[in-house]
């Protein structure tokens, strides 16, 4: 038998800066736009790709033309 995911834990991930879920049976993702909902899913996806087709070739599916690594906005603009 498989066992559950209980906790889901990313750093750095396109816009995710740092987040850890704990998973119940029953998960709902809820929130206005571009808070990360999708960019949360993508990090369950990733991984099942990692599993599959192993990390190099899951790394590059996922550039989405954005770049994987989390950067901060510049607060200062020119």
């Amino acid at each position: 038998m498989n066992s559950p995911l209980t906790t889901i834990t990313t750093q750095n991930y396109r816009c995710l800066a740092a987040l850890s879920v704990h998973t119940q049976p029953l998960n709902v993702l809820f929130g206005p736009n571009g808070v990360g909902k999708s960019t949360f899913l993508d990090t369950l996806w990733f991984l099942r790709d990692c599993a599959i087709r192993g990390v190099e070739s899951a790394s590059s599916d996922r550039d989405h033309g954005i770049g994987l690594l989390w950067k901060p906005k510049n607060k200062q603009r020119l």
